[in-house]
């Protein structure tokens, strides 16, 4: 084996750290995706905007999804008669969580969406701002499921 004398291969190495949290990779792959493909010029209209937002707000609820999935999965196999209470309850906790926050989404996003309307009076700022917003909040609750699995 050679060794390498390459200044990308280093900076490639100290970038990609062997300690990098799960939810640190995540906004790393998907945040980076996002604002890359934003700036591509197909994407610079207020349509454009949009459909890049709603994509990758998608790809967060499918993260959402998948740890959500995970957790409720967790310890199915493996539960032994003194962590079943304990489970059981993570889980409820969790699916309470769940339920609240879809509410809570549901209903700040059509706040905030009033809001806008109000402050830019049916501008075609709105609708790339609303998406964004959607994007932020479905980011933020995927890497709450995520922060979770990873402590279980």
């Amino acid at each position: 084996m050679q060794p390498t004398n390459s200044l990308k291969d280093l900076k490639n190495i100290l970038k990609y750290s062997a300690f990098e949290s799960l939810s640190d990779s995540l906004i790393r792959e998907i945040d980076g995706a996002y604002h890359e493909e934003s700036k591509l010029p197909e994407n610079s209209s207020t349509g454009g905007m949009v459909e890049v937002a709603a994509k990758y707000t998608d790809k967060w609820k499918e993260i959402a999804d998948e740890y959500y999935d995970k957790i409720m999965d967790y310890g199915n196999s493996e539960q032994t008669d003194e962590s079943v209470v304990m489970i059981d309850e993570l889980k409820a906790s969790v699916s309470k969580m769940k339920t609240n926050w879809e509410r809570y989404y549901k209903e700040q996003s059509e706040a905030y969406a009033n809001t806008l309307y109000a402050v830019y009076n049916g501008g075609t700022i709105l609708h790339p701002m609303i998406a964004d917003y959607k994007y932020d909040q479905q980011k933020e609750w995927a890497l709450r499921l995520v922060s979770i699995y990873e402590q279980i």
